[in-house]
């Protein structure tokens, strides 16, 4: 409120009084609202990416960007370059990113030049948060597919922690996700949105896995340990990456199962390559927390039930209960229809920065 009240009597100061400005034009992330910084000032005309107006100004074209990779002399790496940085729909138009293309034609170099000049602790917060749609888009997105959501343009970031289209507004207008089509249902328009190109997913690759485990250090590797079926040394391993990952000023007693829910699929998802990361869907008579469906069915299939146990709780029979959890509902149905016949069922029990693990396989 204190950043609001400075900067709204700023702009109404040089926009609204000053008698030399006729015309002003602002560029941000967030679409200018009522609640916000702007407050003061009317006649506002508002464009998003997701309007026409002056859409084909906001990038490079591809016919600007062949231009500019043959004047460099880089013009065999134009599918290349295509696949890092072009995917960004403004309007109608799919546009390159033009830091990007510039840096690649001044470097040589095909890696993130944009993405790693911001600061990526408000997605770490975002992700953090732990929306649950959120959780089942995020597996989804980083294969490369697409989710529906409705887009919310009028967000402010108190929004963003309570309403989840506020979460796909932010990524959407601040470049970590693009749009590839759009319909109505009724009276919302929903959009199909993905991961635009290689640049953004290798950054979200590398960010997800930190949001939970950024502090491996020489930890025995746990996907090792899955991989293998050493399911016996799987709690002691998660604990010792529980403790460096996470501090108690992360855990929010209200939204403590949102954040450990979080990271355990941030571990996981790192796994999407080996594995289909389903989270919390419907199996048997009801829905479990995480299942992974092996690609290669020769391997395990998953299933992972979580709880919280709070403080003054038995953490050993909160984990008892998630067990019971799992093969009293038959969360195991969902793998067992899909052929699979070698399960591993795993219970984890949460308290404060200390868990408890179990595991049972057929």
């Amino acid at each position: 409120e204190d950043a609001m009240d400075f900067y709204g009597l700023l702009y109404a100061r040089t926009l609204k009084e000053n008698l030399g400005v006729e015309e002003s034009l602002t560029t941000g992330i967030l679409r200018v609202s009522k609640e916000s910084m702007f407050r003061g000032i009317n006649n506002l005309e508002v464009l998003t990416i997701l309007e026409e107006k002056y859409s084909q100004y906001l990038g490079f074209t591809e016919e600007e960007t062949n231009k500019m990779l043959t004047y460099f002399g880089w013009e065999d790496k134009f599918e290349e370059v295509k696949n890092w940085y072009n995917g960004y729909r403004f309007g109608s138009h799919v546009m390159y990113n033009p830091w990007s293309v510039s840096n690649f034609c001044k470097e040589g170099s095909l890696e993130e030049h944009w993405i790693n000049k911001g600061n990526a602790e408000v997605l770490y917060k975002v992700i953090g948060l732990g929306h649950e749609g959120l959780k089942d888009a995020i597996p989804k997105l980083l294969m490369g597919k697409t989710v529906d959501t409705t887009i919310d343009k009028n967000i402010s970031f108190k929004d963003i922690l309570i309403r989840e289209e506020a979460v796909y507004g932010l990524l959407l207008f601040a470049g970590y996700l693009s749009w590839s089509d759009k319909k109505t249902e009724g009276k919302k328009v929903i959009y199909s949105v993905r991961v635009p190109n290689l640049e953004v997913m290798s950054f979200l690759e590398g960010l997800i896995p930190k949001v939970s485990n950024k502090y491996l250090n020489g930890i025995e590797n746990i996907y090792s340990i899955v991989r293998e079926g050493r399911w016996e040394r799987f709690g002691p391993r998660l604990q010792l990456i529980f403790e460096s990952a996470i501090s108690y000023h992360d855990i929010d007693l209200v939204n403590a199962e949102k954040l450990y829910h979080m990271f355990m699929l941030g571990l996981f998802v790192e796994m999407y390559t080996e594995y289909e990361v389903r989270s919390n869907s419907e199996s048997g008579a009801g829905r479990y927390d995480m299942e992974l469906y092996p690609k290669d069915k020769t391997k395990e299939g998953i299933i992972l039930e979580f709880k919280v146990a709070d403080l003054g709780m038995d953490i050993k029979e909160v984990l008892r209960k998630a067990m019971e959890q799992i093969e009293n509902k038959d969360y195991s149905k969902d793998l067992r229809s899909r052929g699979l016949t070698k399960i591993v069922k795993v219970a984890v029990a949460f308290r404060g920065k200390e868990l408890e693990a179990d595991y049972k396989t057929n």
